[in-house]
């Protein structure tokens, strides 16, 4: 056009007609940053107050029961991991009795429980059941994954740790489960710079090498001070896992922009 016409302003103009231009907007590509901010979820309060749930699928086959999926629950405030091992086909109904028997019974009830849209998850014995005892059930949106994202990341850990497992214990790695859920929470953990096991009992788990050692220092703990000493550093992991997520947030949003406005 500019090889024909000019008026002043003229690039103004026509900017403005090809933006109002319905059949070019939807016939050209996106070159703009995609719509959505990252919104994390709040930092829990207390251990176990909130968790993820995932599922780890295809695996071999394991054991006598023929398990061949782990369920992976994740504590969000101070990382502790929970490993069952499963059936890919398992329902809703079947799977319930697990999560009570592995963490309700030693964790007590959550009142949020962040996952995926798995069948599982969204049918009406699973929902009914939670409602029952006041959990909310935060579910993440398909194709975008950052809201159960803690449970996935941990599945890649468990897929790292099984490749090497399996290698040797192909049709054993559920036996060996419990060993690397003790391994996982006695690690210490980069966001929150203390163990799961720290955050959760109050001191790191004894591993089997250190019961044969004899203590050198005679312990006493006064109630009072081990309390407030938990108290502190679960406040510090708190803190820790807020700064993180505030760093995650501004470095996601440089590649976002805010989402566009739905009008109904």
């Amino acid at each position: 056009m500019a090889s024909l016409y000019y008026w002043p302003k003229m690039w103004r103009d026509v900017g403005v007609y090809i933006r109002a231009c319905d059949p070019c907007q939807r016939s050209k590509g996106p070159n703009a940053l995609p719509p959505g901010l990252l919104h994390p979820l709040s930092v829990p309060s207390q251990p176990w107050e909130s968790v993820c749930l995932d599922f780890l699928t295809d695996l071999p086959p394991s054991g006598d029961e023929r398990y061949d999926t782990i369920m992976v629950v994740v504590c969000r405030l101070i990382k502790a991991a929970i490993l069952v091992p499963t059936h890919r086909i398992a329902s809703a109904e079947e799977t319930v009795p697990l999560y009570r028997r592995f963490v309700t019974c030693k964790k007590g009830y959550q009142r949020q429980i962040v996952s995926d849209q798995d069948p599982r998850f969204v049918s009406k014995f699973w929902q009914t059941l939670h409602a029952l005892s006041s959990t909310q059930l935060d579910f993440s949106t398909s194709g975008h994954h950052d809201t159960a994202g803690q449970a996935e990341r941990m599945n890649r850990t468990i897929e790292e740790a099984l490749r090497c497992l399996v290698e040797v214990k192909q049709t054993r790695w559920s036996e060996f489960l419990c060993n690397m859920e003790f391994a996982y929470n006695s690690s210490v953990h980069e966001g929150t710079s203390f163990s799961p096991f720290t955050l959760d009992i109050g001191r790191q788990a004894v591993a089997p090498p250190s019961l044969s050692l004899p203590s050198s220092v005679e312990q006493s703990f006064d109630a009072e001070d081990f309390l407030e000493g938990h108290r502190q550093m679960v406040a510090a992991a708190t803190e820790s896992l807020r700064a993180a997520q505030g760093i995650m947030t501004r470095y996601a949003n440089r590649h976002r922009r805010p989402a566009d406005g739905i009008q109904v």
